[in-house]
């Protein structure tokens, strides 16, 4: 079986575990995958971003590529428009889709950490955007 490629990119990218933390999720579920770090300079972000996806099927990013990501990306989700902001981009057909998921993990930290449950909760759409920019700066 071939293995699927993902990975990270960012500068700096030393410090991320997202390597190992994907490895051994999928070591559990049984799927071979490849997962690299890549440490990008910013000039360099979309060309290797276009060459990463001629064969790869996801990618992590991190600081500072998080907004570039979004402007990259052929598509992207509500909550990465909202947001201003990607965190992950993954390919679809012959498309690159712009996704956040940080806004879904501060929640889930609020609600186990804290014991607040924001899930189900209204939240005025000024203030939900207002609030996510604050929470994607602080998280970036």
């Amino acid at each position: 079986m071939k293995s699927l490629k993902f990975g990270v990119v960012g500068n700096p990218i030393r410090h991320s575990r997202s390597p190992e933390i994907h490895h051994h999720f999928a070591d559990q579920q049984k799927i071979k995958i490849s997962f690299g770090k890549y440490l990008v300079d910013e000039e360099d972000f979309e060309n290797f971003v276009k060459d990463f996806f001629k064969s790869g099927i996801g990618l992590s990013v991190t600081l500072p590529f998080k907004k570039l990501a979004l402007k990259f990306s052929n598509d992207s989700s509500t909550k990465a428009q909202m947001i201003g902001a990607s965190n992950n981009l993954y390919r679809k057909g012959d498309i690159i889709v712009g996704d956040n998921t940080d806004c879904i993990g501060l929640a889930k930290d609020i609600n186990q950490n804290l014991g607040f449950d924001l899930y189900g909760k209204e939240i005025s759409p000024f203030f939900q955007q207002f609030s996510f920019k604050l929470i994607f700066l602080r998280i970036s």
